[in-house]
């Protein structure tokens, strides 16, 4: 076409055809069409919209970095924020179980505080009707004394009567005196005390059928301590008893009372164990420090016993613990300052 026209003749107004030089027009056509040379303008690249709107961009950045920066303050802040409220939580259940075992433990020493004042009602009005059966005993023996042929069981039975009368006397005279706040304390042979408090509790029923075991360290035989022997007998009885309690639990029941010193050399250690049910941790936790709560299915008791225990070593300078043992049953320690035994007392005993 370009070539039919070129080759056309001039017109009488001496018009001709030829190549135009100037584009311009042409060029902003297809510019706006984005056509031909001009097609890469449908396409947009960072290189051109930083080319375009190069204020707009840096706008968009500096928003973009001002909301990445606020969304870390406000997660740390946030973060703060819960561990705060998570430990205000936390105070705030401490705080209410401090002050439900209070209620417990004042709930519970006014049990106690009862129980004592009752105990001691108890330990009165029990003296008189003892010293008659003290006096009756001695009355029989003294009569029996005149009897020809009386078998030395009757004998024996009547002594063990007013023997277990005296040690009953003995222990209403020391509640009477733990009432008005006075106790009495000596040097105890310890292997002694530890044999004779076996000894009682095996004969007696509290027992239960359970198999009982007596392991003494040869290094206790020359030591004592310096304590009421009430004291550390009912110190004894009451963790046998207890032990045999938990023990009951299982199908072979076992307890074991050992006494040994402690890895300080100073200090004598009286372990009871059994092999009774596992405790739970809270009852664990809970072990000596509730009185007026019991709970012996759950393993060594946790009444007024325990606390009575405490309190006994604790008036000797001594201390207790518990053991939970790996497979099942627990462990008490009743731990006593040692003193060594004189050489003329090693000589009497």
């Amino acid at each position: 076409m370009t070539a039919l026209l070129l080759s056309m003749p001039v017109d009488e107004d001496g018009s001709y055809w030829g190549i135009s030089t100037d584009f311009t027009r042409t060029d902003q056509m297809l510019e706006s069409l984005k056509l031909g040379p001009y097609e890469y303008l449908r396409e947009w690249t960072f290189r051109r919209v930083w080319k375009e709107y190069p204020s707009a961009v840096v706008c968009s950045a500096i928003l973009v970095a001002a909301l990445l920066f606020y969304g870390v303050i406000l997660r740390r802040l946030v973060r703060i924020r819960t561990r705060a409220l998570e430990d205000e939580i936390e105070e705030r259940r401490r705080l209410e179980r401090e002050a439900a075992q209070a209620n417990e433990q004042i709930s519970a020493m006014q049990h106690a505080g009862a129980v004592g004042q009752i105990s001691s009602i108890i330990a009165h009005e029990l003296k008189q009707p003892l010293e008659a059966i003290q006096n009756l005993s001695r009355g029989t023996m003294r009569s029996l004394e005149d009897v020809d042929d009386v078998p030395a069981r009757t004998l024996d039975a009547v002594a063990k009567i007013r023997t277990e009368a005296l040690h009953a006397s003995d222990i209403v005279d020391r509640v009477r005196e733990y009432g008005k706040g006075r106790r009495r304390a000596e040097a105890l042979s310890l292997a002694d005390a530890v044999r004779e408090a076996f000894r009682q509790f095996r004969v007696s029923r509290r027992a239960k059928g359970a198999e009982l075991s007596l392991d003494l360290s040869p290094q206790t035989e020359g030591l004592r301590v310096r304590m009421d022997p009430l004291d550390l007998r009912l110190v004894i009885v009451n963790l046998l008893a207890n032990a045999v309690d938990a023990a009951s639990k299982s199908p072979s029941p076992e307890v074991r009372l050992e006494v040994a010193l402690a890895s300080d050399q100073k200090t004598i250690e009286i372990r009871v164990e059994d092999n009774g049910p596992k405790l739970t941790d809270e009852a664990y936790a809970h072990l000596g420090l509730t009185p007026g709560k019991s709970s012996k299915a759950q393993g060594l008791g946790l009444g007024l016993g325990l606390m009575i225990v405490k309190a006994l070593l604790e008036a000797a300078l001594g201390s207790i613990r518990f053991e939970r043992i790996e497979l099942a049953g627990l462990r008490a320690i009743a731990s006593l300052p040692a003193e060594e035994m004189k050489e003329n007392e090693k000589e009497k005993a």
